[in-house]
């Protein structure tokens, strides 16, 4: 998966406006492809600054305007205030869909953000996948 360091720091800058909350929004591209092309921050609808809820109208209109395009909807991201990138009991069980990426900053006031990529690798034939766990923060120094 590839992300330019650009966007990688407006997901990172959206995170630390949030904070102590979470923000949360869409990684859109071309179905298929490794490159994120765009982040596109949600109005995070939790009743809670410890979890996140993705605008489902925002969701919708998104996708219809992406498909124009000839892109979508590739991922999920979010932060968490906690300072772990890991994915929380609560992320593992949304992490359902093998078709979409989650995104997951953690901030620190300690720390430098810390961003990883979670998801399913498909194989050549495309039936099969396997969990995956990325440190974009070691990607994104190779992308323009």
């Amino acid at each position: 998966m590839q992300i330019s360091q650009h966007l990688l720091e407006r997901i990172e800058s959206h995170a630390a406006e949030a904070f102590p909350g979470e923000s949360c929004g869409f990684l859109t591209g071309r179905a298929g492809d490794d490159i994120i092309l765009d982040a596109i921050p949600s109005p995070n609808r939790a009743g809670s600054k410890q979890e996140f809820l993705i605008d489902a109208a925002l969701h919708l209109k998104l996708q219809r305007t992406l498909r124009e395009k000839g892109q979508a909807v590739i991922g999920i991201y979010h932060s968490h205030p906690s300072g772990d990138s890991l994915p929380s009991e609560k992320d593992r069980i949304s992490l359902n869909d093998q078709n979409l990426v989650w995104m997951i900053t953690a901030l620190s006031e300690s720390h430098p953000p810390q961003t990883r990529l979670f998801g399913h690798l498909r194989g050549k034939s495309g039936s099969k996948s396997r969990p995956f766990d990325e440190n974009l923060l070691q990607i994104a120094r190779f992308v323009a």
